[in-house]
């Protein structure tokens, strides 16, 4: 049977070279995504929002209660703001790197136009004054560390001020104050940069803390010796005073005319007393810092009292008042002051420094120098300081007392120092005569 050939018909199809058939493109579609940035201003340095000061530095003359910060506008649009402080700071200025002109700006910012309109704009940063600022320009901005300004961490201070006029010797501790520059933007944003600022204070260590001269003859004084020693980084003002007695300190460079005036008028108050007590020809008698008959109780008087010689205040005397001072300090009873021994050490010297006492009679003692400077540390060892007690009894009686070392704005170290006056000749200071 005979095949016969067959062929097929397929529709839809194309040759090999045909192109590929149309296909209907799917929707363009790009992604986009913003990211929206508050406004701000970038400080130079953060150390410059940083304070270290001292307690004998006066706030309102001294450079380092004073810094300053630049603000730069890095962003790519101006801005508008105004600032203020937290704390205890005060705004001394802020000064624009261009003109504060809404003219020459004009068109560059939707902000501008209010901010003239309101009037602030280029007046005080101090009185609430707005500030305009174009991309790539800073603001300088210079701050005052306040200590016991708006701030419940600086109460150290104001009771310290309390305390002075109080007549009281002052105790105060390192503290530190926080605060923050506030930058308000015009657009509702705002930015906070974080302000400290660390007060430090002088301290003294006294070594030995007690000096016991045992039995002393009435006729030969005896001396003994404490070192102090200030092992802060704070100049320390000290004088030696007891309890109950305001301290006389030296006068600081720097202090101001108002302390320079007082410290003057101190000494010419003290000057007449002393001339009045050598025209009278004794002493007035004032009790010793502890002094007492063996067995008496607190607030009884004694014997001792009421034979004790003036105390710091009305015996204390700088190096050109020896005359005078020392009738005022001669003790009652006939007994002559002690002599001005060698070899004790002079007191603390220092560039501008005045009103340094060279010795104080305090009761049966005798305490050269009474007051000084002593630098702080450095970067080196503690500064020291010889000081010179003598005991010259007036009685042969027990005596025990505590003669403080006060600082200037600082904490203050004491000695106790005990004592028993003897009128037996083998109880003579250096003496020759023994019991056989």
């Amino acid at each position: 049977r005979r095949r016969r050939p067959r062929g097929a018909l397929l529709s839809g199809t194309f040759h090999p070279y045909a192109g590929a058939p149309p296909t209907p493109l799917q929707p363009l579609r790009v992604d986009l995504g913003a990211q929206a940035q508050a406004c701000r201003l970038e400080p130079d340095g953060q150390a410059d929002l940083a304070w270290v000061v001292t307690s004998i530095q006066q706030p309102g003359s001294h450079g380092a209660f004073v810094r300053s910060v630049t603000l730069s506008n890095t962003a790519h649009c101006p801005q508008v703001f105004s600032l203020d402080v937290e704390g205890p700071w005060d705004m001394v200025a802020a000064i624009p790197s261009v003109p504060q002109d809404p003219v020459a700006y004009r068109g560059t910012s939707t902000l501008l136009g209010p901010a003239a309109a309101s009037g602030r704009l280029g007046t005080s940063a101090a009185d609430g004054g707005l500030t305009f600022l174009p991309p790539g320009e800073s603001v300088d901005v210079t701050l005052r560390f306040s200590p016991g300004k708006g701030d419940m961490e600086a109460l150290p201070v104001r009771f310290a001020a309390m305390q002075a006029k109080q007549r009281m010797i002052e105790t105060v501790n390192d503290y530190k104050n926080t605060g923050a520059l506030c930058i308000t933007f015009a657009n509702g944003d705002s930015q906070s940069l974080p302000l400290v600022a660390e007060m430090l204070h002088p301290r003294l260590e006294v070594k030995p803390r007690k000096l016991d001269f045992k039995k002393v003859h009435l006729q030969s004084p005896k001396e003994m010796f404490v070192m102090l020693s200030n092992p802060t980084n704070v100049d320390a003002a000290w004088a030696v005073t007891v309890e109950g007695h305001k301290p006389r300190f030296p006068t600081l460079p720097g202090a101001g005319a108002a302390a320079s005036a007082a410290a003057a008028k101190e000494a010419k108050e003290e000057a007449a007393a002393a001339a009045a007590a050598a025209g009278g020809g004794s002493a007035s008698a004032q009790p010793t810092p502890r002094s007492a008959s063996g067995g008496n109780l607190a607030g009884e008087a004694s014997a001792a009292d009421s034979r004790a010689a003036s105390a710091v205040s009305g015996a204390s005397r700088p190096a050109t008042m020896d005359g005078a001072a020392a009738a005022a300090g001669a003790p009652a009873g006939g007994v002559p002051p002690p002599p001005r021994l060698p070899g004790a050490a002079g007191p603390g010297t220092m560039a501008g420094v005045t009103g340094i006492i060279a010795e104080a009679r305090i009761g049966p003692y005798l305490v050269k120098p009474a007051s000084g400077v002593l630098p702080g540390r450095g970067l080196g060892m503690p500064r020291s300081q010889r000081i010179s007690i003598t005991f010259a009894p007036t009685e042969a009686e027990a005596y025990e007392g505590e003669l403080i070392f006060a600082v200037l704005r600082g904490k203050q170290c004491s000695v106790d120092v005990d004592g028993e006056g003897s009128i037996e000749e083998t109880d003579e200071t250096k003496g020759n005569l023994f019991v056989i």
